[in-house]
């Protein structure tokens, strides 16, 4: 259809170029998380075409028969969180951390553009990234506005899970360097900065028209980097304040999931719960945990009525539902059901993931997702996004 060259655009009248614009940039949004979660390099997120960012404009902006495209008048307009994802999914696509996940050939393209970068420059890209799109749109925002809110920190959310990407890949493609405990830190730091920020949006009350979009974007990943951790290293100076953030997450979510059966039932859910008891049973080793996290009091409960059923009445300590849970995972797991990319073996370290391709994609939050009435109560039920063709969104 040629929407995705500007040399096409151009013969076009201003509103329609527009609006294919915004086409594109949906399909190709929607394509590379579809993509994400299936776990399949290649997307369409690439630095082949050039089809420009639609503009920061209203919807009462464009009218036909305009023979000129509008004129940008604003910061914050009905557009905001459309284009600066769109802002976000430019930068990435030109990338090379991204390249080096789905298509490293590709990397000859960008190689010595103003956009492209060296592995090496991926976190100083990213950090200027950060500064253009905060003080271009960011800090012009209100964030007592519900849309204004969303996109600040679902801006925030990927700039840490980049900076989380690109500290593993560099330690990846250097087997050679062995990671100082302040490194180990630095990578632990990052993955609780998109927990913090996830947790900043799903506990405040102005995403409520958002939710069905932000339960396709459960953090997973900063979840395995930090119990891993937790699990590996159990006194690191990061741990008390690391459940803490974890319980605060993990409670900001479950305040939106009502179903708690469709949880006790998810093999999904019982991997990440075994990942959560796993970390924990290290933490508790070491003595300096009187009470238990939230995360695991909850886990532990939903667990116990799951695995422990024919023991009604009676309360089963950790062991007895670490075990029978265990017993369970592997029952479940032994089905044929082909297990998101999001959820890989959790024994896996985190960086061992990242080369793999199993644990991080490129995707962005999105705008674009299942509607409503699809009824996806429970991000844990991945069985249940994948029998919708057409869910996800970037």
């Amino acid at each position: 259809m040629g929407i995705h060259s500007e040399a096409s655009l151009a013969k076009l009248p201003a509103l329609d170029a527009e609006m294919r614009r915004r086409l594109w940039w949906a399909l190709v949004l929607f394509d590379t998380r579809m993509s994400e979660t299936t776990n399949h390099g290649n997307v369409t997120l690439n630095p082949t075409w050039d089809c420009k960012v639609p503009l920061n404009v209203n919807d009462s902006d464009l009218r036909p028969g305009m023979k000129e495209p509008p004129i940008v008048q604003g910061k914050t307009t009905d557009a905001l969180f459309a284009v600066v994802r769109c802002k976000l999914g430019d930068f990435i696509r030109h990338n090379t951390l991204h390249l080096d996940i789905t298509n490293p050939v590709l990397k000859q393209i960008v190689r010595g553009s103003p956009r492209g970068s060296s592995s090496a420059d991926n976190v100083d890209d990213i950090s200027r990234l950060e500064a253009e799109i905060e003080d271009q749109y960011l800090k012009f925002c209100d964030e007592e506005n519900p849309l204004h809110f969303l996109t600040i920190w679902t801006t925030r959310v990927n700039i840490a899970k980049w900076r989380l990407m690109e500290h593993c890949l560099k330690y990846i493609d250097d087997s050679s360097m062995a990671r100082t405990e302040t490194q180990r830190d630095m990578a632990t730091s990052f993955a609780m900065r998109v927990l913090q920020c996830d947790t900043t949006i799903m506990s405040s009350p102005l995403i409520k028209g958002f939710v069905w979009l932000h339960h396709l974007y459960f953090p997973f990943p900063a979840y395995l980097q930090v119990a891993q951790d937790l699990r590996t290293r159990p006194h690191s100076k990061l741990n008390r304040q690391a459940w803490d953030v974890l319980s605060d997450n993990y409670v900001a979510w479950t305040i939106f999931l009502d179903d708690e059966a469709t949880r006790r039932n998810s093999p999904v859910f019982l991997i990440f719960a075994k990942l959560i008891l796993q970390a924990w049973q290290a933490s508790k080793a070491t003595g300096e945990f009187p009470t238990e996290p939230k995360i695991v009091t909850s886990i532990l409960e939903i667990t116990a009525e799951t695995t422990m059923a024919p023991l009604e009445g009676t309360s089963a300590s950790m062991g007895q539902s670490y075990n029978a849970m265990e017993m369970r995972i592997d029952d479940e797991v032994s089905m044929s059901m082909p297990m998101p990319m999001n959820f890989v073996d959790q024994h896996l370290p985190f960086d061992m993931a990242v080369r793999d391709r199993l644990m991080i994609g490129p995707g962005l939050h999105s705008n674009l997702g299942p509607h409503p009435a699809w009824g996806l109560q429970d991000p844990f039920s991945w069985n249940v996004l994948r029998s919708h063709p057409g869910w996800g969104g970037l």
